[in-house]
């Protein structure tokens, strides 16, 4: 052009794969709207025909880890049933004969980072695990099975080799790259922690998954499997006070080198607790104090997290499902560095990939400000702020598992989802010390709300005591206590919430 083009004559063309969006959220926090708007973009500019890492890079690949970690986020905020299948297909193409693949899937080059091809025979823990992750993420939104059928050989194929080459039950060899809690800043947890923990939740999922594709003797060898790795990581890492050995500085070299600001120090570390306790890796009388080291780790950062890409994704539900809702929140609303406020405030459009990415100038060339992973945290605003959930016995939200978590912190929020089954709405208030939430389950499904006999004396349904209601059947699932709702709109009064 010979002269520069007024405004009127430049048109934005947005581009993405064809999948419609879905969600709506609104909550009491203009930052929080901010970033759902961040992370909402930096999905549709990173799902091109593969999920990409980011879209302006030079590698613009299918990276597997932040697909897997946040493909809950993604199938929540669109209808991904059809992306998903060809993306399970994609990672089933990187397999070799061992059964391992690559930490990349949708690698066209056979590059998957500069000078490292995609030869090697070993996978990448975290990375690699996409390939049983994401297949079981699409059928417990969805309750599809036949994703589950298409997968279920090289799921199998995957596991086999990584139990047949670590027959002590603890992921040590044939490993892959040890990328580990990539940009994580308190510094690299020991990697065969995080191997070994993966691999564990793997086998959590192939037995769900084997149960719902009528499995039998498949669920049984899982259940035995993860029993295994359950008892050589507790006489690995856990110590009787609580304590898990979290820290090997040199175990990480990725995580060194592409984090330099990440202070290489030796003990525990958040993301080593996170993962004991979200892949239920602690014996069940112990997990209160390994809840109390976490909560000590972060008060100790001046309250604020040190997880990266595989630790942060589950922090805030551990915390909330530890009995420290409050804590979660503060995390989620937290501006400081690092946090997802910090992202927003210095002027985030879509989400970083390093919590400090403002500071990383001086090298571009390892720096993105759209890389979604870090967005995976909408999955617990989703699930448990909002409260609105699924159920490996009863996926694809036929039974709605329903859990919010009120908080004065937040205020309000306001989220409607377009299950398989039709809209499911989850709106509550802060008035006070009381919550005002008013909740929509479709037909043709039920809502779950489970409730101690403490936690029901605080609800009422429309204007009564919720035990004494007609509309909602105090019932036991899974040696829980709670109430079956059917189809309908109802409005609870909550009290004493803080």
């Amino acid at each position: 052009l010979k002269t520069k083009p007024s405004l009127d004559r430049i048109q934005g063309v947005v581009f993405h794969t064809s999948a419609p969006f879905t969600a709506e959220l609104k909550t009491g926090s203009a930052m929080l709207n901010q970033l759902w708007s961040n992370i909402l973009w930096g999905q549709r500019s990173n799902f091109v025909g593969v999920p990409t890492d980011c879209p302006q890079r030079d590698e613009r690949l299918g990276w597997m880890a932040d697909a897997q970690v946040f493909w809950r986020t993604a199938t929540y905020n669109m209808d991904l049933a059809a992306f998903s299948r060809k993306y399970t297909t994609d990672i089933r193409g990187t397999q070799v004969g061992s059964g391992a693949g690559t930490p990349v899937a949708g690698d066209l080059f056979g590059i998957y980072a500069p000078g490292i091809t995609t030869t090697s025979s070993a996978s990448g823990a975290g990375w690699s695990d996409a390939g049983v992750i994401i297949p079981w993420t699409s059928w417990i939104q969805t309750g599809d099975k036949q994703v589950l059928a298409q997968n279920w050989d090289a799921m199998v194929k995957y596991l086999d080799g990584i139990e047949r080459t670590n027959p002590d039950h603890l992921w040590t060899k044939y490993a892959g790259i040890g990328f580990g809690d990539w940009l994580s800043p308190e510094g690299p947890t020991r990697y065969p922690l995080v191997a070994t923990a993966s691999w564990a939740y793997d086998i959590t999922l192939m037995q769900q998954m084997a149960h719902a594709l009528g499995k039998p003797e498949d669920e049984t060898k899982y259940a035995h499997l993860f029993e295994q790795i359950k008892a050589a990581f507790i006489k690995a890492f856990v110590h009787d006070d609580g304590f898990v050995a979290g820290a090997d500085p040199g175990s990480s070299p990725f995580g060194v080198i592409n984090n330099p600001d990440a202070k290489a120090k030796g003990g525990d570390t958040q993301t080593g607790y996170v993962l004991a306790l979200h892949m239920r890796l602690v014996p069940d009388a112990l997990r209160p104090a390994v809840a109390q080291k976490l909560v000590d780790k972060i008060e100790a950062n001046h309250g604020l997290l040190g997880t990266g890409f595989l630790g942060t994704p589950y922090l805030l539900a551990v915390l909330t499902e530890s009995g420290h809702r409050d804590l979660a929140y503060h995390l989620l609303l937290n501006t400081q560095y690092p946090s997802w406020g910090y992202l927003v405030d210095h002027g985030a459009t879509t989400m970083w990939e390093r919590w400090n990415g403002d500071q990383m100038r001086k090298d571009p060339s390892m720096n993105s400000y759209n890389h979604y992973a870090y967005g995976a945290v909408a999955d617990w605003i989703y699930r448990y702020a909002a409260g609105i959930d699924a159920i490996p016995t009863d996926p694809g939200f036929h039974t709605i598992y329903l859990h919010p978590a009120f908080d004065s912190q937040l205020g309000s929020i306001d989220f409607t989802y377009p299950s398989p089954y039709g809209s499911i709405h989850s709106a509550w208030t802060i008035n006070g010390s009381t919550a005002a939430w008013d909740l929509t389950i479709p037909a043709n499904t039920t809502g779950w709300l489970p409730l101690s006999e403490a936690e029901a004396g605080k609800y009422k349904l429309d204007g009564q005591p919720i035990t004494q209601s007609k509309l909602a059947e105090a019932a036991q699932k899974n040696q829980q206590s709670g109430f079956v709702l059917p189809a309908g709109t109802y409005r609870f009064e909550v009290s004493d919430v803080h």
